[in-house]
This record gives structure tokens, C-alpha cells and sequence, in this order.
């Protein structure tokens, strides 16, 4: 058979047989099933096709055999819950701008937030090649990551990954982790924007002006802080000293350590310690505040000790120990602001109330209008009620450190210069002429 033949694919997905045109020579289908079954091609063959080249219907390249193509499988990939994309860039705005002090150069997560979801590859499935042998798939890809440090698996889903401690996200290679102390090495400066982070900071160099540090554990500070802000839920150690013009904070809820400070407002829930001089500085602390010398400024505690308050300039500098008239301000303010967050609520509720029976249709729908200030009535309740726990809590805490501390309450100075204010219990004492060695104890309620 000359005039036809047949041409099989290397891969078995396809058989051909080529027709001459023209030609006379009447070809049986025994033929072409004899020339099919010498090249062992038992699957897919298209009879119809067959019967069309006898009839002398079809002549060039017939398709007269189709294998089963295998079904490709899915690669494995992973889904994930944080968006590591943002890392290192500025913080964008809804109006397109962009913030330089704060680049996120860290991905901060919670002790349980999911990191990242293992999606399993799916397997193909064979098929089946003209000559009756299965045609497989591709092999397909799978994705592997490695638990490491800080992270686990999901109780319920063993293929999604955890947070097992607060911290920030780190991910190479195939290796996640969650760090709680990060070390940052030189200035906090727009080489590193704004920092927040979930854990333990340490900073190496300086924290420059206009920047700000915030931390859910300690921080350490081996250099100087300029005019910045900063944050901590644990202590604060700074090296060096803090120097501003007046709009630098350093808040934290444990111990506060400075070598020497200027012109900065401090708040501290437990002790202070001012190595050298603090220079007209704003300082609150629930704790002890010590210090080589306070000049000018304010400074509250439940116990003060210090060489010198003061200067021989008579530098206004006023010492509120044991904070009776400082607390009882506050708590006279917060319970006003309490009181004013109760009726709040209490109107929201009512307006909600009227919105629904005024507005509601008889198939129990809202107007689109209504429905919008529905829901930010909703929102305002649940920020007023948060706002509510803040303030009862800090009124709590009042209670607790008077009662707990009122009575222990001294204050210790070596020299006090004239124009110097000791504020103890109820009492105020101006100090008029320079005096020495004064030690005062706050007269229990």
C-alpha cells in the first residue's frame, strides 16, 4: 500500500494515515485494521474515519486514532495570612501618599494569628496512549516550609502554621519564624523609619528626632534619644541620655533607666532612675524616682530621692510626692469622663432603637440610609464601651496604689534650693532658703 501509510505520534497520543490524492486503488477496511494492528495501535481507533478513507472520502492526513490525555495535576502552594510584600516599604495612605518614618520593617503577629496554610499538590491521573499503555502526567511540584523558632502547627489543621509566641515574622528559604527580641544595629533614622515590634528591642545607636519606637516588651537603648517617642509594655534602659526641646515622651509599664535627661516628658508605672541631672523635665512614675539632681520641671512619685533639687538660680522645680492631690485630679476626671461615656451609650442605644422601629419596612428590612447609621452607631457603642474598660480599670488601679502605697510614701533630699516645692499628702512646703538632708514621710490616711 504505497499510496497510504501510517504515521503514529513518539508520544502515543495520536495515529494518522496518510491518503495519497488520486489514487485508484480501493483500500479495505481488513487493510487498514492489519496495518493499525502491525504498528499495535489498539486504542481510540475512529471507525468512522476508517470507513471515510474506503469510501475514498478522505484523502491527506486522517486522524484515525485519539489516546485518553493524561489529567495534569494541581502544584502545591501556600496560602498565607500575612502580607510579606510590605515589608520595608512606607506606609501608605487612602489618598496615595506615603509616610518615610514608618517603613513596617517588621511584620508583627500575635501568639496564635495564623502565618501561613500548606495547600497539598493534587495528584493527575493517567491516561491511556493509542497503543493501550497509560500515558502519565507531568510530575507535579510540591511546596515544603519548615516550622522554625516561635512557630507550630494549628491544633485542628496540621497543615496551617501558627504564632506560638508574640513577635515578628521572619521567612527564608523554606524556614518561617517568629522572633520576640530583635536587635536593630545603628540609628533609628529613614534608614529604618518608625519602629514597632512585638517583643524585646535593643538599638545600638540613636533614636534621632521626629522618630518614633514602640515595643510590647523591653527596650534598650545603647546610645542617646533625641526628640522622639517612645513606647514599651515592659522597661525602658537607655544608655545614654535624652535631650529634647519639649515634645519628646518616653512612656512604659515597668522601670525607666536614663543616664541624664532634658527637656523631655517621662511616664513610667514603676520605678525611675536618673543617673546624672534631669533638666526641666515632666516625670510620672508609680514607683520610686532617684535621681543625682531634679532641676525645674515637675516630678511626681510615691517616693522621691535625690542629692539636689534645684539650682542656686532658684529654678522653679516642684516634687509631688505620694501624688494624693495628682491621683485624686484624675480620678475625679476619669469618673466625669466615665460618666460621660455611660450617657453616650446610652443615647446610641436609644437611637438605634428608634431606627429600627421607625425605619424597619414589614419584611423586616432597613433603608440603605438607616442601615449605614445603624452600623456606625454600632461601631461608636463598641469603641465607647472599650474607652469604658480603659477608664474603670485606670480609676481601679488609683484605688490600688493609694491604698497600697500612701503610707510608705518618702521623700529624700540632700540639698533643695530656694523655689523648690515639696507636695506630700495634702501639704505643699516652698522652699525659701537653701536646706539640707530633708527627709519627710507622707502621714498615712
Amino acid at each position: 500500500m504505497s499510496d497510504i501509510s501510517l504515521q503514529c505520534e513518539a508520544d502515543g497520543s495520536r495515529a494518522c494515515f496518510i491518503v495519497a490524492g488520486g489514487s485508484t486503488r480501493i483500500v479495505t477496511m481488513q487493510e487498514l485494521l492489519a496495518l493499525l494492528k502491525q504498528r499495535k495501535v489498539v486504542f481510540g481507533v475512529d471507525r468512522d474515519a476508517l470507513q471515510q478513507i474506503v469510501a475514498g472520502a478522505r484523502s491527506g492526513r486522517v486522524p484515525v486514532a485519539v489516546g485518553n490525555p493524561p489529567e495534569h495535576g494541581t502544584p502545591g502552594r501556600l496560602e498565607w495570612y500575612i502580607d510579606l510584600s510590605k515589608v520595608g516599604k512606607p506606609r501608605e495612605f487612602e489618598d496615595g501618599s506615603v509616610n518615610l518614618r514608618d517603613l513596617q520593617i517588621d511584620l508583627n503577629v500575635r501568639k496564635g494569628d495564623r502565618l501561613v496554610r500548606r495547600i497539598a499538590p493534587v495528584p493527575g491521573k493517567p491516561g491511556t496512549t493509542i497503543f493501550g499503555t497509560p500515558a502519565y502526567p507531568p510530575p507535579i511540584e510540591d511546596v515544603l516550609i519548615t516550622l522554625g523558632k516561635g512557630t507550630d502547627h494549628e491544633v485542628n489543621d496540621p497543615e496551617c502554621i501558627v504564632a506560638a509566641i508574640d513577635g515578628a515574622v521572619t521567612f527564608s528559604g523554606q524556614l518561617i519564624e517568629v522572633h520576640n527580641r530583635k536587635v536593630i544595629q545603628g540609628d533609628i533614622n529613614y534608614a529604618t523609619g518608625n519602629v514597632f515590634f512585638n517583643g524585646d528591642l535593643e538599638i545600638t545607636g540613636t533614636i534621632r528626632a521626629g522618630f518614633s519606637v514602640s515595643a510590647s516588651g523591653d527596650i534598650k537603648i545603647n546610645g542617646n534619644v533625641e526628640d522622639a517617642e517612645i513606647k514599651s509594655s515592659g522597661s525602658v534602659i537607655i544608655q545614654g541620655g535624652v535631650t529634647g526641646s519639649g515634645s519628646g515622651t518616653i512612656t512604659c509599664s515597668g522601670l525607666l533607666r536614663v543616664h541624664h535627661a532634658a527637656q523631655f516628658t517621662f511616664s513610667a508605672d514603676k520605678d525611675v532612675v536618673i543617673k546624672e541631672d534631669a533638666l526641666h523635665c515632666t516625670i510620672v512614675s508609680e514607683g520610686t524616682l532617684t535621681a543625682k539632681a531634679i532641676i525645674g520641671g515637675s516630678t511626681s512619685a510615691f517616693s522621691i530621692a535625690v542629692e539636689i533639687a534645684g539650682s542656686a538660680a532658684e529654678t522653679r522645680t516642684v516634687l509631688d510626692v505620694a501624688r494624693t492631690d495628682q491621683l485624686k485630679r484624675e480620678r475625679y476626671n476619669l469618673l466625669k469622663h466615665f460618666g460621660a461615656l455611660m450617657a453616650q451609650r446610652a443615647g446610641h442605644y436609644e437611637k438605634m432603637f428608634s431606627l429600627v422601629r421607625d425605619g424597619m419596612n414589614e419584611k423586616g428590612f432597613l433603608p440603605y440610609n438607616d442601615l449605614q447609621a445603624l452600623e456606625l452607631l454600632k461601631d461608636t457603642t463598641l469603641e465607647s464601651i472599650k474607652t469604658a474598660e480603659r477608664v474603670q480599670a485606670r480609676i481601679e488601679k488609683i484605688d490600688e496604689l493609694e491604698t497600697k502605697q500612701q503610707g510608705d510614701s518618702t521623700v529624700s533630699i540632700g540639698i533643695a534650693y530656694p523655689n523648690t516645692v515639696i507636695r506630700i499628702g495634702n501639704e505643699e512646703r516652698l522652699i525659701k532658703n537653701e536646706q539640707r538632708n530633708i527627709f519627710l514621710t507622707a502621714p498615712r490616711r
